[in-house]
């Protein structure tokens, strides 16, 4: 195959055409992105906003510098904000301590008021009095005000249907920003925290730019640095830079005309697609330099080079390519996208690096420099593999197997509050609001009556008070919103005010009654649609605490247990929400991806036979491959301890890639073979001289793609990136101490 500028050009001219499609990618701003259309929990929590309306919150914190909140200034700042916060776009509901609906009784009425009123905040004795309603009322206590009494919390939500996400949640943090500004200037002695949906949203299109903009030059200019140290050359890295580059653009292009928006998931593809192209390049580059110091001109040491590789690169990009469509198995859309972006990446690196690649080689001056790592010195490794393979073996296989353990010490967990880094404000501003007011993990419940307008009856009621004083007696709840919380007040309320009565009333039409009379007195905006529904058979009850994954799916196990023991059975219900759907994203992509990967290993074990034509080598090849992604996974064990969805697709994604350097090793193995070596070891020593360095190269360049994942301040991506670098290093190790044993062993 001899390099042409008439097929380069036109490989050019396509990726050109490709490129256009680029102006359509977008980023996208929905934290749902994680969750696929028929993801069980998905559906569930749609159902329930569709009852209670859509769910796009914020939780804004204001903590004093003073010792408490009950001050004239921090209410005042508190009122003025919650006006503020009806202002912000969107926003169809504002609760806060300053506009809390209370209730009293005068006689047989009931009239209900905003707990803080500008009069109030005149009177010491007032404040004093608001005081002691807040911290004896649980829908106030913990959740508008914490414990500590120093940090108080507005809850906004927002509905923006009819409105472009992204657009919506521009408008709102732009508002909100300048609203707390405001704030912060007139009262200095408040900071002023902020979490929630909305806050998630905007910090996932951050993440997503961020990583754009970071990682992908930083790969660049590593891969260069690194091209040029090992090959001694100013030019060899200029037509490896022009490769990837090419190779990154045609498969965004595609991805651009296919419709694809990017996410925090897929906005990594780049910086992996630039770690393929190097792969495939550096085979190449590596070969032909080896025929410019036997003296061949550069067409015939291009000619030399591809003619020795354009199989296995061939074969390498179709099991590379493979790993990655694996991650459509996986229910997270991000990862789809990201294996079928880069699976194209595949293609277009092969692509460039067989067809645009040897024409740039014969054109740009080349030469063939001394270069730090020498062939001999990868035979000599050889030599010294194969005199000491048993007692290298050993090491090997009980140090994977010693790292494998780790797998016991690993904790799945998934906290949507986590998966950003200290560098965003989201991250910040929770770890604040967790530690000192509340947690932030909602458990929802909609818990059906017998019948349409049966919430009113004292069966019902009592069941959800007793389900709501079971979720608060857990450890790790916070604090529970319950609709029978305000049913007790009202009878306490009706009846003097005396705390005896502060239970469900006795009769059903008491019940009902208290209830109408109490929202017919309710101002605009504080109505009771976000916890009953509109046909009055049901109602929303919410716990909220700072749980782990695991902690998660216990309560929701627990509190489907207590339902079906404790209430009626017109009653039962499984728990769902936001913070419900990430709880079991990791347990729901592991179970999905087993399926893709051992599917993957079954069609590379095939295609290796029938390429190497012995069902041998086809097996064996498997060995060196299984042991790294579960060595990988394991150490994480043993350093961190907690992992989330990118172990469940790391396996997948790293198979893909590192077969590629077996795929090398036993074709080059085959070949020397065919040429005539007879002698096993003597074979074994040709294949490390021809192969040994562009593999040791290619490990580097693949360690240092994916382990600049390591700076992204996406979690998923950064633990992906940790992963998938341990497992690519690992396998190096494996390829070379274990394949020259299993070919000393099988071909004896």
């Amino acid at each position: 195959m001899e390099p042409s500028y008439f097929v380069a050009a036109t490989v050019l001219a396509l990726t050109l055409l490709a490129a256009i499609g680029a102006k359509n990618l977008d980023l996208t701003t929905d934290n749902r992105v994680f969750f696929g259309e028929t993801n069980p929990q998905l559906k569930e929590f749609e159902a329930f906003e569709t009852t209670f309306n859509e769910l796009n919150s914020l939780m804004v914190v204001f903590h004093s510098k003073e010792e408490t909140v009950f001050t004239a200034k921090t209410l005042e700042a508190v009122r003025s904000f919650t006006e503020a916060a009806w202002q912000l776009p969107y926003a169809n509901r504002v609760e806060s301590i300053s506009n809390y609906s209370h209730s009293y009784a005068r006689d047989d009425d009931i009239f209900v008021k905003d707990l803080v009123t500008e009069e109030d905040l005149a009177n010491p004795q007032t404040l004093q009095e608001i005081r002691e309603v807040a911290i004896n009322d649980p829908l106030i206590f913990r959740r508008l005000v914490s414990e500590q009494e120093n940090t108080t919390a507005v809850f906004i939500n927002f509905i923006y249907q009819d409105t472009d996400e992204k657009t919506a949640i521009g408008d709102i943090i732009g508002s909100l920003n300048d609203t707390v500004a405001n704030i912060e200037d007139a009262f200095p002695h408040l900071s002023v925290y902020k979490t929630g949906d909305i806050i998630l949203g905007h910090t996932v299109e951050q993440a997503t730019n961020d990583d754009v903009a970071l990682l992908f030059p930083l790969m660049l200019l590593l891969i260069i640095l690194l091209i040029g140290i090992v090959l001694k050359s100013v030019w060899v890295p200029v037509a490896v830079f022009i490769v990837m580059i090419l190779s990154v653009v045609m498969a965004l292009g595609f991805a651009g005309w296919l419709g694809y928006i990017l996410n925090p998931g897929s906005a990594i593809a780049p910086t992996i697609i630039i770690t393929i192209a190097i792969a495939d390049s550096v085979h190449i580059v590596t070969n032909t330099m080896d025929g410019l110091r036997n003296k061949l001109s550069k067409v015939e040491a291009v000619k030399y080079s591809l003619r020795i590789n354009i199989v296995p690169i061939a074969l390498t990009t179709v099991t590379t390519a493979a790993g990655f469509l694996t991650l459509n198995f996986s229910d997270a859309p991000p990862f789809n996208d990201l294996g079928n972006i880069v699976a194209m990446g595949c293609v277009a690196a092969f692509v460039h690096s067989v067809l645009v690649l040897p024409w740039l080689l014969t054109k740009l001056p080349i030469k063939a420099p001394n270069t730090h790592i020498p062939p001999q010195g990868f035979e000599r490794l050889g030599k010294w593999l194969i005199n000491n393979r048993l007692i290298v073996s050993v090491i090997v296989v009980a140090s994977i197997s010693l790292s494998a353990l780790g797998i016991t010490q690993l904790v799945l967990t998934d906290r949507w509050s986590t998966y950003f880094d200290q560098r965003y404000e989201f991250r910040t501003d929770t770890d604040f609001i967790i530690e000192n007011h509340s947690g932030i993990e909602a458990v929802e419940f909609n818990l059906p009556s017998a019948a349409p307008d049966q919430i009113g009856t004292v069966e019902y009621l009592q069941a959800v008070d007793r389900f709501s004083a079971w979720l608060r007696s857990q450890q790790q709840v916070d604090y529970v919103v319950s609709i029978s919380d305000i049913i007790k007040r009202l009878n306490k309320n009706l009846h003097g005010d005396d705390p005896a009565y502060y239970r469900i009333p006795d009769g059903d039409d008491n019940a009902a009654q208290y209830l109408l009379l109490y929202e017919l007195s309710l101002p605009f905006g504080s109505d009771l649609q976000d916890r009953i529904d509109a046909l009055r058979a049901s109602t929303r009850v919410t716990a909220v605490g700072d749980f782990t994954s695991s902690e998660h799916r216990e309560l929701e196990v627990s509190a489907a247990n207590w339902l079906v023991d404790n209430a009626p059975d017109y009653m039962h219900a499984e728990a769902t929400g936001m913070s419900t759907l990430f709880a079991h994203i990791s347990e729901r992509n592991i179970n999905t991806m087993l399926f893709g990967t051992l599917g993957l290993l079954i069609c590379i074990s095939i295609l290796l036979t029938v390429v190497l034509r012995k069902v041998k080598h086809g097996l064996l090849s498997l060995v060196p491959n299984i042991f790294p992604p579960v060595a990988a996974v394991g150490l994480w064990g043993w350093v961190y301890g907690e992992l989330g969805m990118a172990v469940a697709v790391v396996g997948a994604i790293t198979l893909g890639i590192i077969v590629d350097d077996t795929i090398h090793m036993l074709t080059k193995y085959r070949a020397a073979r065919q040429s005539g070596i007879d002698n096993t070891e003597d074979a074994i020593v040709h294949m490390f001289g021809v192969v040994g360095k562009p593999i040791f190269i290619t490990t580097l360049a693949l360690g240092l793609g994916f382990g600049v994942l390591a700076f992204s301040g996406f979690q998923v991506n950064w633990a992906m990136g940790i992963l998938a670098a341990w497992t690519i290093v690992i396998a190096l190790i494996t390829d070379f101490v274990l394949i020259p044993a299993l070919l000393l062993w099988s071909d004896r």
